[in-house]
């Protein structure tokens, strides 16, 4: 029995031992984690990631957090690496790089902050989405689709710098969501459709510039599926010389063609007014006459769509002073291409007739005249030159036409009008082909003589008598066309008796640039209605203003006293009040300073003074009449004072004022009355014992 058992345990021996060695050698399965280092290190060995083994496969997450204290570079070595996501959150850069051709492929690029670069060449494994945040941007060297069909999307609102190399496949699409970020794309090769939302934040398209290059490359950029660019979009072309696509010596094209994709196989190159920039390279002056195909269709059945933003087809563009005209060339009724020829087109200056001014409806004094001169500034004879002036407002006519040749001297002149609309405006004059900078001619057109006035402000109003009205009486002059008609002096008539208004500025005003001219008006004493008038020469009916001067209180006061007072003794006075007005007052107000010399004595006094018993001079006294005073009513009041046994003064001098309302002690008098009496003094004779 022994000798059965003992072999099987030398075989399980050896079995442990084999499971043993092949636990040894196995490979380390890779796993999420975060980049452990300060600086600068290698991808691939799992010391530099916590927690290790370092990220390598489709559902590991690579996170590159501010652990780094200065810039960062991550160089992928010793395999190719494969991850679900990346995410960087520094605000120092990351580098990641890529040694003897490693690759990168990734589903998702995440960055949180901070600005960074990917070197390595990214594989695109189905749809790669960017989810940049606010205020942060990732640059991709390159990209690389090796399948049909794959799409790289901008969905976050920070920036993706993106630069396209080599012959990636069709069918599939670049481009930034609704609501993105900057999207800069740059490079040369084969592409799938690129396409910028309308709704997101823009970028750059431009052709021939690699990753890490000087700027200013040139290629050629091939988009299969369109290209569909926006407003608020770039489109960059580099002229270098004169080879189409070529990286030396050459000039930035965009080829485009179908992709054969249902049920959209022929797409189109879509503009929508994206702006055009061109540059020169250095040294290079293209000759007269040089042609350069910016953009055309090789294949398919699309076309280019719309234009560049104020770049209609037959434009001029001025590039380091050299002239060059862009053409949209169609074949078959659609757009297929677009072209840039150098070209020397005359200049056309203003010659005279600038800065004139002629009344509505009638001819101005001179003729407008432009001078066409070449590139080495001799006068250019038989070039047609066409003059336009607004279609809709003050503007110009031709009565002779609007299209002359210059002579031998280069000069052609048109005879030019005004409309019937006042204003200033310009007038253009072109010549054909377009130059790049028309001559321009300001004119003016002046208002006719006054024809029309209108009462345009406070035609119907009321005011108290004796008060201004609360809007002026504004009136608006115009032509026989309805311009307004300034600088014409306007005359304001209001009656000459009864019920009427005063102008305490004058009765004349002129109008300003608008026509308008303004008075204040006042009314009178005497209520009731009446109309002013407002003229002014040429216009045959004049303006009318319907006013009332309403009503209102009228207080008077009165005072009697004795001829003489008696030092030491008292003495009193009688007032009386009236409303001679025309409307009821809501109660008044009498109003006395205790005279020089006196105190206030409450006998002799009316009840309901303000004053205490003995208040000296100086004292304000204030009576209250609380009942309404209507027009005829009157009342009187009593007001004694004691004079002093010897008062300094000759005389008694005492004011009386009374105003509108309850105990208002400090509102505008309606009415004042002073009087003045002498002071006596008691005369002691002796005493005689018979």
């Amino acid at each position: 029995m022994h000798n059965i058992i003992a072999p099987w345990r030398a075989l399980m021996a050896l079995m442990l031992i084999g499971m043993l060695a092949m636990s040894a050698i196995r490979p380390v399965y890779a796993a999420s984690g975060a980049w452990f280092l300060s600086g600068d290190g290698d991808w691939d060995v799992n010391s530099n990631w916590n927690p290790g083994p370092f990220p390598n496969n489709t559902n590991d997450d690579a996170t590159f957090g501010a652990v780094n204290t200065g810039p960062a570079t991550v160089t992928i070595r010793n395999t190719n690496i494969a991850t679900r996501q990346i995410t960087f959150d520094s605000a120092q850069p990351y580098a990641v790089v890529s040694a003897v051709g490693r690759t990168l492929t990734t589903r998702q690029i995440n960055v949180a902050s901070g600005t960074h670069t990917i070197a390595a060449p990214v594989l695109i494994p189905n749809n790669l989405i960017i989810t940049p945040t606010v205020g942060t941007r990732l640059t991709l060297a390159r990209t690389i689709d090796n399948a049909f069909g794959r799409s790289l999307r901008l969905i976050g609102p920070g920036s993706l710098v993106l630069y396209l190399s080599g012959n990636n496949n069709p069918g599939g699409f670049i481009r930034s969501e609704a609501g993105a970020g900057r999207f800069d794309v740059y490079g040369t090769g084969r592409s799938a459709e690129i396409v910028y939302n309308a709704s997101a934040a823009g970028g750059t398209l431009g052709i021939g510039e690699t990753f890490g290059s000087v700027s200013s490359g040139t290629g050629a950029l091939l988009t299969i599926g369109g290209l569909v660019l926006q407003s608020n979009v770039t489109m960059e072309f580099d002229l270098n010389g004169p080879v189409q696509g070529a990286v030396s010596n050459g000039y930035d094209t965009l080829r485009f063609d179908q992709d054969g994709v249902s049920p959209i196989p022929n797409r189109h190159v879509q503009l929508n007014n994206a702006t055009l920039i061109v540059r020169l390279g250095a040294g290079y002056t293209p000759a007269p006459g040089d042609m350069f195909t910016l953009i055309e269709r090789i294949g398919g059945t699309g076309a280019i769509l719309g234009t560049f933003a104020n770049l209609p087809d037959g434009s001029v563009l001025t590039v380091d002073g050299l002239q060059f005209l862009l053409r949209y060339v169609t074949t078959g009724g659609i757009t297929t291409s677009v072209t840039l020829t150098r070209v020397d087109l005359p200049r056309i200056d203003p010659g005279s007739g600038n800065r004139q001014q002629a009344t509505v409806g009638s001819a101005f004094a001179a003729p407008l005249e432009v001078v066409v001169v070449g590139e080495n500034g001799s006068p250019v004879e038989g070039v047609l030159v066409t003059f336009s002036a607004p279609v809709s407002g003050a503007s110009a006519l031709f009565p002779g036409g609007n299209t002359a040749l210059t002579d031998a001297n280069g000069r052609a002149s048109v005879v030019v009008a005004a409309n019937t609309v006042a204003g200033t405006y310009q007038v253009t004059a072109t010549t054909s082909p377009a130059t790049t900078t028309p001559a321009v001619f300001t004119l003016t057109n002046l208002a006719g003589a006054p024809n029309m006035i209108a009462a345009t402000g406070g035609a119907t109003q009321s005011a108290p008598v004796n008060t201004a009205f609360s809007a002026p009486l504004e009136v608006t002059i115009t032509d026989i066309y309805g311009n307004p008609a300034p600088g014409a002096t306007v005359t304001f008539s209001a009656p000459s008796s009864g019920a009427g208004a005063t102008f305490p500025a004058g009765t004349t005003a002129t109008t300003n640039a608008e026509g308008k001219a303004s008075v204040t008006a006042v009314a009178n004493d005497v209520a009731g209605g009446y109309q002013v008038t407002a003229a002014v020469a040429g216009a045959a009916t004049p303006a009318v203003f319907n006013l009332t001067n309403t009503g209102a209180p009228r207080l008077r006061v009165t005072v009697e006293a004795a001829p003489q007072a008696i030092a030491g003794t008292s003495f009193a006075y009688r007032l009386r009040y009236t409303n001679n007005g025309q409307i009821t007052a809501p109660g008044a107000t009498l109003r006395i300073v205790a005279p020089q010399g006196t105190t206030f004595s409450s006998t002799g006094s009316a009840p309901g003074w303000t004053c205490a018993d003995g208040a000296p001079a100086g004292a304000l006294c204030a009576l209250s009449v609380a009942r309404p005073l209507a027009p005829g009513d009157s009342g009187e009041a009593q007001f004694a004072v004691k004079v002093q046994p010897n008062p300094g003064v000759a005389t008694i001098t005492m004011s009386v004022e009374i105003v509108q309302g309850d105990a208002n002690l400090y509102d505008l008098a309606d009415d004042t009355v002073t009087i003045e009496r002498t002071i006596v003094y008691q005369l002691l004779l002796p005493l005689v014992v018979r």
